[in-house]
């Protein structure tokens, strides 16, 4: 994939950046007849050695970005992935009140019920540029570990 007429972060001017099996391949100025002056992808690139793409259909798909900025994927550094989406109280409680639901839904959770709902804000997390969450579990007597063993499968086959 081709991302052209891309703003890059303390760069001038317009650029290409070919995107190949996840990964960043190569970056180049975009000239003004619309083709690209290749180089060497800008030191903080990752990876910048010139691999060639997994499947002529990532080669041939080119996004116009139409100058819009390119930026490094979102970091959440703190989520409890074993206590998202559970909904709650309409209205809101306070803090006290929303200690008090929370520790009364986790009585019920499984399993199959946590690692449904992690999985499902991890793919919302992904779908709106989230590439990396720092997870977080709670382990107490009223849960015991099963925040952990859901949070642990791993994701199915097709999640690209």
């Amino acid at each position: 994939m081709i991302l052209t007429n891309a703003r890059l972060r303390g760069r001038a001017g317009l650029w290409d950046v070919e995107i190949a099996d996840g990964l960043v391949r190569r970056v180049g100025a975009v000239v003004e007849t619309g083709a690209v002056q290749t180089g060497a992808a800008p030191a903080d690139a990752v990876p910048t050695d010139d691999v060639s793409p997994s499947s002529s259909d990532e080669r041939d798909t080119v996004v116009d970005l139409s100058g819009r900025v390119v930026v490094p994927g979102m970091v959440e550094s703190h989520l409890h992935l074993d206590k998202a989406w559970l909904g709650g109280p309409a209205g809101g409680v306070g803090l006290a009140g929303a200690i008090v639901w929370t520790t009364r839904r986790k009585a019920s959770f499984t399993v199959e019920d946590v690692a449904s709902r992690a999985e499902h804000v991890a793919r919302l997390a992904a779908s709106n540029g989230t590439t990396l969450i720092r997870a977080h579990t709670e382990v107490d007597p009223g849960v015991g570990l099963v925040g952990v063993q859901g949070c642990s499968r791993p994701p199915p086959a097709s999640h690209h």
